[in-house]
């Protein structure tokens, strides 16, 4: 048996455990209310290999939790309290006229010399927080700075990175695809959004790399970039796109409201084929992977094995988890 990820809910945290080609759910009590919106994993606390670092956002409070795998495995009943939970910031989130709700977003992380670097994007703005180990407890963190990143702007989603020709800081808003310099002053490079692009809508929800590409997608089409060629598809953009995963490198999967999923290739020309079968036709939120699993989630949570390759695909339902409603998933690698 082994821990290979979780699952963040409504006052929920779920741990995912794979035993052979079974997977089992067990509850993680957590002693803070509210929504699990988000969550990051960072290495493993030095010296102590049971241990795992993980930044977790319940709606505007950012906190470190190390994540004690040996006793998920173990114990009947696992419960976060505040020797393992700590406060990393509760975050003033101005009002958003974009967003019914404040809260975090999104959060993505990169390592600076002897520091952790957290992004941190909220219904309003984008910050980075440099963090360094507390001396006064190794397995804990201490903020050494924070600055602004964006601000006026409905964080989506955010993507590193770090190659040979490019360090580039890439984020999806409501307003658009930003791009900065990757260097330590993230200078601004670009900003796209429908006047001045190819993007299909100004709500980018995920930016995933494809080769020397970036697949970008909006809630109401998919672009490459920086071709910005369209993959069009005549009942894509009447639909609304809530998720888009990797299967593989060149391959990725597709969910939306109405409760379709396409499975994108890139194998030589882009194609965009929708899959049935056992795949649920109830609207989709949003869709999720983990390892090999893919959670399709509506108002229960489908879980698949996808298998593809260039004649076949092959979809198996391992499973439904019906008592939590997911805003958030997090492999544990």
């Amino acid at each position: 048996m082994r821990l290979i990820g979780l699952i963040g809910g409504n006052n929920q945290l779920k741990a995912i455990l794979e035993d052979q080609s079974q997977l089992i759910f067990k509850e993680i009590y957590l002693n803070h209310a509210g929504k699990v919106r988000a969550m990051k994993l960072v290495n493993e606390v030095a010296g102590n290999l049971s241990l795992i670092n993980l930044f977790i956002a319940i709606d505007n409070k950012l906190y470190h939790v190390n994540l004690d795998f040996k006793s998920i495995m173990t114990d009947d009943e696992v419960y976060l309290n505040d020797m393992n939970f700590s406060l990393v910031k509760e975050f003033k989130i101005s009002p958003s006229p974009n967003a019914d709700e404040d809260f975090i977003t999104f959060l993505e992380s990169s390592r600076l010399n002897n520091l952790t670097r957290l992004f941190v994007g909220t219904t309003n703005d984008l910050f980075i927080l440099d963090l360094e180990h507390d001396p006064e407890n190794e397995d804990d963190f201490k903020i050494k700075n924070i600055s602004h990143l964006l601000e006026n702007q409905v964080i989506n989603y955010i993507y590193e990175e770090k190659s040979i020709v490019h360090e580039r800081l890439w984020v999806g808003t409501e307003n658009g695809l930003f791009i900065f310099d990757g260097k330590e002053k993230y200078n601004l490079l670009k900003h796209y959004h429908k006047k001045n692009s190819s993007l299909p809508s100004n709500s980018v929800i995920k930016i995933l790399p494809l080769n020397h590409s970036k697949l970008l997608v909006t809630i109401k089409g998919i672009v490459l970039y920086p071709s910005w060629e369209v993959i069009e598809n005549e009942y894509l953009f009447l639909d609304k796109i809530t998720g888009c995963v990797p299967i593989k490198k060149r391959n990725f999967l597709l969910s939306t409201i109405f409760g379709d999923v396409y499975l994108i290739s890139f194998d030589e020309t882009p194609e965009l084929q929708k899959l049935n079968g056992e795949l649920t036709k109830s609207p989709i939120i949003n869709i999720g992977k983990i390892k090999n699993y893919y959670f399709i989630s509506n108002l229960k949570v489908n879980v698949f094995k996808i298998r593809c390759n260039n004649t076949t695909i092959e979809i198996k339902k391992i499973c439904e988890i019906e008592d939590i409603l997911p805003y958030c998933f997090c492999e544990i690698k």
